[in-house]
């Protein structure tokens, strides 16, 4: 797994949340590190729009990868 977090929004709380686009996903959904399931057609941006989920943010600073 290679690269920085890509983002997305989450429809369940309209924060952006940290996406491994490369890694293996559940059919239909994105897995984002804190676990929220985006939908597979959620736009992801190399930057948070928005409010940024603070757990997503602290791993990603820490640099873990790991979902």
């Amino acid at each position: 797994m290679g690269g920085a977090p890509r983002w997305g929004v989450s429809s369940r709380d309209w924060q952006s949340h940290a996406i491994d686009a490369d890694a293996e996903h559940p059919e239909g959904v994105y897995l984002a590190r804190r676990g929220q399931r985006p939908a597979r057609d959620t736009t992801l941006y190399d930057e948070p729009p928005g409010g940024m989920c603070v757990f997503c943010l602290r791993r990603t600073e820490r640099g873990d990868t790991a979902t």
